[in-house]
């Protein structure tokens, strides 16, 4: 995975956080070791299997989001709500406060619309002091992941 990759390189920790229809969140942590910590779901999985993540599998005692490698709990657990009885994680939420954390005087453009509209078509940043980064794929250093079909649709 090209965030672990990149912590190693930089001797940092790192996250990415995943968010699809403010429903399905993954969360991914990486350290300077080259640990890889994965949490939550991906409701839009390409292989049909909401545990999978980039041909990366998450264990289903981890579905609940949950950081490790940095000190961000507190974050999640400020996201969190209960309603009848039932707690429930405010994914909107979460991803606002790690923007506002993380993100700084730049949490602005902590959002959809700079992937949108800046990073998808390689734009300028334009964002004081930012850089973008752009890694290309080398041929075939991928691994494919092949489509399956959801339990109980098995032929």
């Amino acid at each position: 995975m090209r965030l672990v990759e990149l912590a190693v390189r930089l001797g940092v920790e790192a996250c990415q956080v995943n968010l699809y229809g403010s429903s399905a969140l993954v969360l991914v942590e990486a350290d300077r070791t080259g640990r890889c910590v994965l949490s939550g779901y991906c409701a839009h999985s390409a292989a049909l299997d909401p545990l999978r993540f980039h041909q990366e599998q998450i264990a289903e005692e981890r579905v609940g989001v949950r950081f490790e490698v940095l000190s961000l709990r507190h974050l999640v657990e400020a996201s969190r709500h209960q309603e009848q009885d039932e707690p429930w994680l405010d994914s909107d939420d979460l991803v606002e406060r790690l923007a506002e954390t993380l993100g700084g005087s730049n949490a602005a453009w902590c959002d959809n619309r700079t992937m949108v509209d800046v990073l998808i078509p390689h734009a300028a940043l334009p964002t004081p002091g930012g850089i973008e980064l752009y890694f290309e794929w080398p041929a075939r250093d991928r691994r494919a992941e092949l489509p399956r079909s959801p339990p109980g649709l098995q032929g």
